[in-house]
């Protein structure tokens, strides 16, 4: 996903982890289900799309109590964090982990079933640091999902520039910051 500044990439992230791991979490050992988030800034990991995870789960309890009048916590265990990291599991094989992207290695041997490699602001993520993420992307169901801007520190190279090329094998999706209510016009 490319898009503007302050357009909610945040919230899109928030919504997509809280989604993807509440349709697919389980019991089953066999159905294991891990979500890592990474950025190049990690106070933006744990500040705001972990904050964002929290605020989903907090309205899909409230919406059942409100809706069928019963007690259910969708998250039912706290977050954990460190200075690197922010975690929640939910048991020994399913979780979301939020690290820095100066934390690759700290994935090294993750594999699940169900594995989902979210990836915030991906213009800054050098191609060295994104080597470090495909192992990873080999295993089970494994799915990644790139969000960042056009503004390339580096110009015109990286994995995010060339899965925005038209040639690309990914799955390309475009959001104009002048589509959104963010966006203040000036004169």
């Amino acid at each position: 996903i490319c898009t503007g500044n302050s357009i909610g990439k945040s919230f899109i992230i928030g919504a997509l982890a809280f989604y993807y791991f509440v349709c697919n979490v389980s019991d089953d050992p066999d159905e294991s289900t891990v979500i890592i988030i990474t950025s190049v800034v990690f106070s933006q990991v744990k500040r705001s799309i972990f904050a964002n995870i929290k605020h989903f789960a907090k309205r899909a309890d409230k919406y059942v109590k409100d809706r069928f009048g019963e007690e259910y916590s969708f998250l039912p265990k706290d977050f954990s964090d460190s200075p690197n990291t922010v975690e929640y599991w939910f048991n020994e094989l399913s979780y979301i982990m939020g690290i820095s992207t100066e934390n690759q290695n700290a994935i090294s041997g993750i594999h699940a079933k169900n594995l989902l490699v979210l990836f915030d602001e991906m213009q800054g993520i050098s191609e060295q640091t994104f080597s470090g993420f495909r192992g990873v992307l080999q295993s089970g169901l494994a799915k990644q999902i790139l969000l960042g801007n056009p503004t390339l520190p580096n110009g015109p190279t990286g994995e995010f520039y060339n899965a925005m090329q038209p040639d690309s094998n990914y799955h390309r999706i475009f959001i104009s910051a002048f589509d959104t209510p963010n966006f203040i016009e000036t004169d």
